[in-house]
Parts: C-alpha cells; structure tokens; sequence
C-alpha cells in the first residue's frame, strides 16, 4: 500500500523514517489523563492508591517517583549532595531513592483503575508518605477491538487513524494521531548518549563486602523535570535493557543496578555493583564493564498541571 499521511522532516522525500521529526506513519502515545497522587504507608509498611480512568480497557500507564534523592551506599562512594524535587522510575533497587524502597511499588492496570500499592515484602518504609507522578495513555495496554467507553460526540481538531482504519468511525485508541490528546514527544536533542566502565572487583575473606559505582550526568536545561527513558548494554549484552534495572546474588542480596533520577537540569543515569563474600563463596566476582548509556528526553514536564 503506498504511504499516505502527514511527514515532517528536512527533506521529506529523502528522509528516513527514523530520521524525520514525525510521519502519520506510525502512532503517536497519547496522554488521556495523568496528575499528583500519593499514599502513606501504615505501621506495616502496607499502602495503596487507585486513580480511575473508565476507559473500558487496560491501558499503558507509567508512574514515577517524586523524592529526594541522595547517594545512600558505599561509604559515600559517589556525592552525597541532595536533589529535592527529583524523579525516577519506579520497580527497581536504586541507591538515590532509598535502595530496597526502590523496589517496594506494584503498578496494575485494568479496565477502570490503575492501581499503586506496596508490593507486600515490606521493602517501603513505614508511615511514610510516597509521592507519585502518573500518565495513563488512550493506547492499548492489552488486546482488545471493541468500543471503548470515550465520549465521541463534539470532537473537533485533526485526526489521522491507524491503517485501513476509518478516521471518521476509527474508536481513539485506534488514532495515530490526534489533537484531543496531549503527545509523548521528544525534547529537540532528545537521544543523548554515553558510557559508563567499572574496573574489575570482587570480595574476599578479609574484605566481605565491596562495592564500586560511577555515574554521569545528561545535561537538558529544560528548567524542568522531563519524562525520560534510559537503555544501557555492554558486550556480554546482544540487545539494550531498559533501565531501571537490578540483579541479586544467590542470597537475595542486591549487586547490580543501573538506574538514576532526574532534575530540571540533568538527568542522571549510575552504574553500581557489589561482591558478598558469604558461605565462603564470592558472590559475585566481576570483570571490568563498560556499559553503552542512551538516554531519551521528551517535553512532558513531570512536575506539570494535572489534567
């Protein structure tokens, strides 16, 4: 089928698809609802929030953490300075939020609510209050083809549908585009790249836990908080991981983790490791590593109105 629809571009007939600033090509991820929400943990570390949406649907949701962060391993391996208004993604061990807090949310989704809770192994703190940042998107976060419950009536702008859809009677999560919805898009230098390399280590009888880190900074000037997105890979990696990501050892010990935070001047993207000499075994030993940092900055300002 020949390739009609809108391109943006320097040269629109000689640009590739990555290459050009947008094409109707492909679908656009489109903001329904996102805001502030909090909960405060009970003496059992036990807490809960639910944010309905009705949508009749599961749709892709993202929510970040709003924390200050503050280097909190290794004998101030890394700088302790603070960072208050900081955010960073949740599910992971990460070392500016509180290490094993960083792991201590579960994100479920279904055709009315998303739902943000303590994921029951005690990792929040207790009595304590968590601040979040959520988007729930109009795009599909499961299968489905029916009508969805989106009030179509009195709904003007421009629409551009997925192919071989109906842009008069196409339901919106079948929309490529459309001007009803906020866009996820990039920041104008949006992918900005880097390294990061650790020498070998390992524990050792007499040194029975030893962990290294380093870190770098990707500088927006935006003036504030964007939604962001890092993938890192080495050479023992045949494809790119998204961060935040962790690994423990044999003992559910943390050992791994890149992960990081952003500010309304940087984002900041760190590479840790750890060895544990436990049950007279090193776990783990590690090679030196030198990871490949791509981090993506968009315009969606995460300390923004609610809508």
């Amino acid at each position: 089928m020949s390739n009609y629809g809108m391109k943006i571009g320097t040269n629109i007939e000689t640009d590739t698809d990555k290459i050009l600033k947008d094409t109707s090509k492909y679908s656009s991820l489109k903001f329904y609802k996102w805001g502030d929400t909090s909960f405060t943990t009970n003496a059992s570390r036990e807490g809960s929030v639910e944010i309905t949406h009705n949508l009749g649907y599961a749709p892709i949701s993202v929510v970040f953490h709003k924390n200050t962060a503050q280097w909190s391993s290794g004998d101030n391996i890394l700088p302790t300075t603070t960072y208050s208004n900081a955010f960073s993604h949740i599910g992971a061990y990460n070392l500016y939020t509180g290490g094993a807090a960083s792991i201590g949310f579960t994100i479920n989704v279904d055709a009315t609510k998303l739902y943000i809770s303590d994921n029951g192994l005690g990792s929040l703190a207790p009595s304590t209050t968590y601040y979040l940042r959520y988007y729930i998107l109009v795009d599909l976060a499961q299968a489905f083809s029916t009508a969805s419950n989106i009030e179509m009536t009195g709904d003007y702008g421009m629409k551009i549908s997925k192919e071989e859809k109906d842009v008069t009677t196409a339901e919106e999560y079948e929309m490529a585009y459309s001007s009803k919805y906020k866009s996820l898009q990039y920041y104008q230098n949006h992918i900005l790249t880097s390294q990061l390399t650790l020498p070998i280590m390992f524990s050792s009888f007499h040194d029975q836990w030893v962990e290294e880190a380093t870190y770098v900074d990707f500088n927006h000037n935006l003036g504030y908080q964007p939604f962001f997105l890092v993938y890192f890979k080495d050479s023992t990696l045949s494809d790119w991981v998204m961060f935040p990501y962790y690994s423990e050892n044999s003992i559910d010990v943390p050992t791994y983790s890149v992960n990081g935070f952003c500010t309304d001047t940087f984002v900041r993207v760190y590479f840790w490791r750890a060895s544990q000499y436990a049950l007279g075994q090193i776990r783990p030993s590690w090679d030196a590593q030198t990871l490949d940092i791509k981090c993506i900055i968009f315009t969606e300002n995460l300390a923004g109105d609610s809508n």
